[in-house]
């Protein structure tokens, strides 16, 4: 195990992943506030924009709350997650703001701009997720690539099958 995975926290890329989502977010935002009917097109009534946004926001909110209460125990008894929230998707927390909080910020707001914060932290999320795999492999070992086989990573949605779970196993001992 490198210094790095070693080092692992209960935060794992949240922090940073945070942190890039913001420094897009921020100048998105100025710029939609600034030039709003170039940059804020209304492309919805502002009711039907506001009542999407609040679902995807209390949908992201209810995710948040229900992954973050159920991480911080597992985090103390080193258990790998695979019930309740995590038994639908594998990252809820990340899920929770890329699919849901950030746009429904977005239909809320009608600052389409702002779409892009998802994207940034989704592709930050891609490059960057690699090290809390490489920690949950080395500590959990086929448990947790059994798990991976089962659970989709971003979306909560049930998988069918373990296709990938020949590839997984295979790169548990690598």
């Amino acid at each position: 195990m490198d210094r790095q995975t070693r080092d692992m926290t209960i935060w794992g890329i949240g922090k940073t992943m945070s942190l890039v989502t913001i420094a897009y977010a921020v100048p998105a935002g100025v710029l939609s506030l600034a030039y709003p009917h170039v940059l804020a097109p209304r492309f919805l009534p502002t009711p039907v924009g506001v009542w999407i946004g609040v679902v995807l926001i209390l949908l992201g909110i209810a995710m948040l709350a229900a992954s973050g209460r159920a991480i911080v125990t597992a985090f103390r008894q080193d258990k790998l997650l695979t019930t309740g929230i995590y038994g639908l998707v594998r990252n809820p927390i990340y899920s929770a703001w890329i699919v849901f909080i950030c746009p429904g910020i977005v239909f809320v707001s009608q600052w389409w701009l702002l779409l892009g914060a998802s994207i940034v932290a989704y592709v930050y999320f891609k490059l960057t997720i690699g090290k809390e795999r490489e920690y949950l492999v080395d500590v959990f070992g086929q448990e947790y690539v059994d798990y991976e086989c089962r659970v989709n990573e971003m979306i909560p949605w049930p998988r069918r099958g373990g296709q990938r779970q020949a590839v997984r196993q295979s790169k548990v001992g690598q």
